[in-house]
């Protein structure tokens, strides 16, 4: 990086801290009373724990319970967690929480703060408050980027974990369960259940961020909603990653979630669509509130700095609210952000969108996404 790169960064972080100091202090939000929620699950037939999860503290968590494999567990979560003090980043319990049974992979994650899984394995139950981690090979152990330590983490969450007799009928028991719970909290999951989240038509949520609803499809096109919460969406989508191959597609965006530069820790939130290669790494190309076009940049995130760049193709306010056609030849893109050895394909397509470092809003569309080559090759993504 060079000299005034790196003082320009001071400048945005600086910024972003003086932003965080000026804004008015969060107000305290009022915890549940879960032992009322543990209660009314315990009166309709569930073996139940209430278990305290720290933000700071190392997972993971025993819960208490054994479950069977393939037996249903539904967890209700209340809390909050943030990044040094009030006025940072907050990470909510949908997309902190993970649980685990057996002490195997895969760990659940969530759509909400309340959910419904089956057990992966018969085991005990854990449970864990991930990031800044990142679970890692068949034992979802939990690994840390030097570039954030858990210290810095403040908050946790209270959480509700109920285990099911095998052949439960558990929306039949959540509605029983609803009447005696005054947090509300029965009620909705009962709700999610029989309005699950899921991804656009033809998408899948990435592997290490859970699905949040942030993106839905419409008449061909995708919208994309977001408030103080991230998502990622991928299509497969192979080609080989030839000097001409060539990612197009059609964006509107209506608001930037970001108020200064992207590139630091503290600021980057953006939308993007971005194009996965067969070496795990992956571009991301975005329209940003201020940096240049065509700047490209490491991500500042934990664990993503090693796996994904980013790439400014539009920049600033004009614009906004229109429709505009975007084409990149992905090789060259490759060649100045990411370097290095050459991948030989793309093998997918993501649509993402954070709003947690700010905590703002996001807004817009996406339409018409394809890779074509001189070749030949023409992909239908979106």
């Amino acid at each position: 990086m060079n000299a005034p790169v790196s003082l320009r960064r001071v400048g945005t972080l600086a910024g972003a801290i003086a932003d965080q100091l000026r804004a008015p202090a969060p107000a305290a939000a009022a915890l549940l009373d879960l032992a009322s929620a543990a209660a009314a699950l315990r009166g309709v037939g569930a073996d139940v724990a209430l278990v305290h999860i720290n933000g700071r503290s190392d997972p993971w968590t025993p819960a208490g319970l054994f479950v069977k494999q393939g037996a249903a567990i539904t967890w209700l979560a209340d809390g909050d967690s943030w990044i040094a003090t009030q006025r940072g980043p907050h990470l909510d319990p949908a997309l902190q929480l993970r649980v685990r049974t057996g002490a195997c992979a895969p760990a659940l994650d969530g759509t909400g703060p309340t959910f419904t899984s089956a057990a992966p394995h018969e085991g005990p139950l854990e449970l864990c408050s991930l990031f800044p981690g990142e679970l890692r090979d068949a034992g979802e152990r939990v690994c840390y980027d030097r570039k954030m330590p858990r210290a810095l983490f403040r908050g946790g969450f209270d959480v509700v974990v109920a285990a099911w007799p095998s052949g439960s009928d558990v929306g039949a028991r959540l509605a029983e369960a609803a009447a005696r719970d005054p947090t509300g909290l029965c009620g909705r999951e009962l709700e999610r259940i029989r309005a699950p989240i899921a991804p656009p038509s033809g998408w899948e949520p990435h592997i290490h961020v859970p699905l949040a609803g942030l993106h839905r499809r419409r008449e061909g096109e995708v919208d994309v909603q977001c408030r103080g919460r991230a998502e990622i969406v991928c299509r497969e989508a192979r080609a080989p990653l030839t000097e001409t191959l060539k990612l197009r597609w059609r964006w509107r965006m209506d608001q930037l979630p970001a108020k200064r530069a992207e590139d630091t820790l503290f600021t980057h939130d953006y939308m993007s669509v971005a194009v996965e290669f067969d070496d795990g790494r992956d571009l991301s190309y975005h329209w940003s509130v201020a940096l240049p076009n065509e700047t490209s940049y490491r991500c500042p995130l934990p664990h993503w700095r090693e796996r994904e760049w980013h790439l400014v193709v539009r920049s600033g306010r004009t614009g906004l609210g229109e429709w505009h056609a975007e084409e990149r030849t992905v090789a060259i893109d490759r060649a100045v952000a990411i370097g290095g050895t050459v991948p030989r394909e793309v093998v997918r397509v993501w649509l993402i969108v954070t709003c947690l470092s700010v905590g703002g809003e996001a807004r817009g569309s996406y339409a018409d996404i394809e890779l074509t080559d001189d070749n030949g090759t023409a992909i239908r993504v979106l």
